[in-house]
């Protein structure tokens, strides 16, 4: 049951989350996801594969909690 739990979730996040074409500074895959830092507002860069955090500017940062960056959220960082 954890199994298919976890394959749930992992296609739901693959198909809400925005993906750039950008590639990691720890461990050189291409692909950072998109998402938002719910305290900050800021537009974040996650490594789907390392988990490194980075924010627009490519400094590395900790956050406490990643949200899903909206249309909007997207437009005015100009992703899209």
């Amino acid at each position: 049951m954890e199994c298919i739990a976890r394959y749930l979730r992992d296609t739901l996040e693959a198909l809400a989350v925005m993906e750039v074409d950008k590639q990691c500074p720890r461990c050189k895959c291409w692909g950072l996801n998109v998402y938002k830092d719910k305290e900050s507002k800021e537009i974040i860069f996650e490594c789907a594969q390392c988990g490194y955090l980075r924010d627009m500017d490519g400094n590395g940062i900790k956050v406490k909690e990643l949200v899903f960056a909206s249309d909007e959220d997207l437009h005015s960082a100009g992703l899209v």
